[in-house]
């Protein structure tokens, strides 16, 4: 089993939590964007926008584990 927290919160680091890094800044400036283009009625349609992350890995990740065999019959 895995943790993965997200945000890498301080506590993140010294707990040895994986986690994912996001820019706050940057989620705010898109989500401010996307909400001026509503009122401004650029948008009609549904649309997703992609910030940039990094996934941080510590000690609360596991490896894969191996694919099962399939039983021969």
């Amino acid at each position: 089993m895995s943790i993965i927290g997200i945000d890498n919160h301080e506590f993140a680091e010294a707990m040895g939590l994986t986690t994912v890094a996001q820019d706050p800044v940057e989620q705010g400036q898109l989500g401010t964007r996307m909400l001026l283009d509503e009122l401004a009625g650029a948008t009609g349609s549904v649309r997703s926008m992609k910030a940039a992350h990094r996934l941080i890995v510590r000690e609360t990740t596991a490896r894969r584990a191996p694919k099962a065999r399939s039983p021969r019959s």
